[in-house]
């Protein structure tokens, strides 16, 4: 769970300028919802939602609703799971990936053999002919 340190100071973000991202995000909120809002509105929510959602504050609004553990459990094994299928994925990306190496690896060598034993076939061949 998120810790929010209330005594750390958050007024530099009055000086902050907002990025491109909060201008988007602006927009964005503009347009699916109509409400108007500044980038640095945006900024200023997006940066400190989070904080807020895990400070004292919050939590002693008297209709705050802390997470139960059974949504706090289920949410863990999703995570888990979520890890696990992620984990699956790279590995069959790692294999392919692998597999593809060798199987170049194995072209590159056939084609190397094949031109020495070319190479080797003509040398002879010259030496054959110089002895006749």
């Amino acid at each position: 769970m998120a810790t929010f340190d209330e005594n750390k100071d958050y007024t530099y973000l009055a000086d902050k300028a907002p990025s491109d991202l909060h201008e988007a995000l602006a927009a964005f909120i503009i347009d699916k919802t109509g409400v108007e809002l500044t980038a640095k509105q945006a900024q200023v929510v997006w940066l400190m939602g989070s904080k807020f959602q895990a400070s004292q504050k919050n939590k002693e609004r008297e209709n705050y609703r802390g997470l139960d553990e059974v949504t706090c459990e289920k949410r863990s094994i999703h995570m888990v799971q979520a890890g696990k299928e992620s984990r699956e994925i790279i590995a069959e990306r790692n294999s392919a990936a692998a597999a593809h190496e060798e199987e170049v690896h194995a072209k590159r060598v056939a084609a190397a053999t094949k031109a020495a034993a070319t190479r080797k076939a003509k040398k002879e061949a010259k030496t054959a002919a110089k002895a006749a």
